[in-house]
C-alpha cells in the first residue's frame, strides 16, 4: 500500500490522492470572503501506548517515534497518543483514533498486537502497524508488523558473560558459597512471560555462556506479565540471595539491575546483563547487556510515509543489521574479546544455516 503525506494542494491533486489511497483525511471548511474553501488536514498519527511516558518502554518507544517523526516532517501536533492502554483495550482506543481522523496507528507493544491485527480487517482504509515478539499473519494489505530479534545479541551477550565467569573462577574469585554441590556456578534469569514466549531468548542467552564457561547451572523466575516491578525485583531479590554471580533479564524496567547494584554495593560479588531499549545512563551494575534500537525501524517507517512509498509488511532485523547491539565491558574490550565475539557471531551464521 502507498503511504501518503498530504500538505497543500489544488484541489483536483487531493481528490485523486484521497481516491488512490482511500484516505479518511476529511476536509475542514473555512469561510473566506462570503467563499468557502477545503483546506487539507495534516497526515495524523495515532499511537496505542501500554502506559506513559513516566514507564521506561513506553517512553523509548514515544522518544523514537517522536525523533523519526520530527525527521521526516511530521510534527508532534500531528501525532495523537492513547496512553496507559490495557490488554483487551487496545481494539477500542485504535478506534477512537480513527475517529480523531488518524490515518495510521500503531501500538507499540507485543500485548496488543492481535487485536490489531483484527481492528486492521475491519478498518481498511488505515494502515495498522503492530510491534510484536511473535509471528503474526494476516492477509490483509493495510497491516503491518515490526520485530527486533535478539536472539543472537541474546547469544553474543551471553559469550560475553561466560568469557566474565571463565575469569572469575579461574581467578579465585568466586566465593566458594557460590558454587554448587556438584561445582557448578549457579547463574539466573529474570523473564516476562513463560518458556513459550522467553524460551529463545534464556536459551541462547545460556548456550552462549555455555560455549565459554561449561559449568554453569541456570535458575530462571517467571513474572508472567509484561512488566511488574515488584515481581521483578523480587525475582532478582530471590536469585541474589540464592547464590547466582549472573543475572539475565529480558524485562522492561531497570529493577534487576536496581537489586544487583544494591547487591554489589553491599559486597555481593554478583553482575547483571540487562536488557535495554535504549543506552543506558548507568550501567554500574551490568557487565555487558543488549540494547533495542526502535528509532531504526521508525526512521525507515516514516521516511516511507513521507517518499510515498511501500512499507515492508513484515520488518524483522537484529544484531546482524545494527539495530540490537550488545553492550561491552565500560573498561574496553580486548583484542581476545573482540576476536571472541567476531568468532561467536561467525558459529552462529554456521548454526542458522
Amino acid at each position: 500500500m502507498k503511504k501518503n503525506f498530504i500538505s497543500g494542494g489544488i484541489l483536483v491533486v487531493f481528490a485523486v490522492i484521497l481516491i488512490v489511497l482511500g484516505s479518511r483525511i476529511k476536509p475542514e471548511i473555512k469561510e473566506t470572503g462570503g467563499f468557502e474553501e477545503e483546506v487539507e488536514l495534516p497526515f495524523k498519527l495515532g499511537v496505542v501506548l501500554p502506559a506513559d511516558e513516566t514507564e521506561g518502554y513506553t517512553k523509548e518507544h514515544m522518544d523514537a517515534i517522536i525523533t523519526a517523526a520530527k525527521t521526516a516532517g511530521i510534527t508532534e501536533e500531528e501525532i495523537v497518543w492513547k496512553e496507559r492502554t490495557e490488554e483487551g483495550d487496545a481494539k477500542g482506543a485504535a478506534e477512537d483514533l480513527v475517529e480523531e481522523d488518524c490515518t495510521m496507528v500503531i501500538a507499540v507493544c507485543s500485548c496488543h498486537a492481535a487485536e490489531m491485527a483484527e481492528f486492521a480487517e475491519e478498518n481498511p482504509q488505515v494502515r495498522t502497524v503492530a510491534v510484536t515478539d511473535t509471528k503474526l499473519f494476516s492477509e490483509n494489505e493495510n497491516f503491518y508488523t515490526a520485530q527486533l530479534d535478539t536472539k543472537e545479541a541474546c547469544y553474543i551477550a551471553g559469550v560475553i558473560a561466560g568469557m566474565k565467569l571463565k575469569e572469575m573462577h579461574e581467578n579465585g574469585k568466586i566465593p566458594k558459597g557460590n558454587y554448587q554441590a556438584d561445582g557448578r556456578v549457579k547463574i539466573g534469569y529474570v523473564a516476562k512471560y513463560d518458556e513459550e514466549r522467553s524460551g529463545t531468548e534464556y536459551q541462547e542467552f545460556l548456550r552462549g555462556i555455555r560455549s565459554e564457561f561449561s559449568r554453569v547451572i541456570m535458575e530462571i523466575r517467571f513474572t508472567g506479565v509484561r512488566t511488574d516491578l515488584d515481581a521483578e525485583a523480587s525475582a532478582a531479590d530471590t536469585l541474589v540471595r540464592s547464590g547466582c554471580v549472573m543475572i539475565g533479564t529480558n524485562t522492561e524496567s531497570d529493577r534487576v539491575l536496581s537489586v544487583v547494584g544494591r547487591a554489589r554495593e553491599n559486597g555481593s560479588r554478583v553482575y547483571a546483563v540487562g536488557y535495554h531499549g535504549s543506552l543506558p545512563e548507568d550501567t554500574s551494575a551490568e557487565y555487558t547487556g543488549i540494547v533495542k534500537d526502535w528509532m531504526q525501524y521508525y526512521s525507515e517507517l516514516f521516511a516511507a510515509v513521507a517518499a510515498e512509498q511501500e512499507i515492508p509488511a513484515v520488518w524483522e532485523k537484529g544484531y546482524a543489521d545494527g539495530a540490537v547491539t550488545v553492550l561491552q565491558d565500560k573498561k574496553g574490550m580486548t583484542e581476545e574479546t573482540k576476536e571472541r565475539i567476531e568468532k561467536a557471531a561467525a558459529i552462529w551464521e554456521q548454526i542458522q544455516k
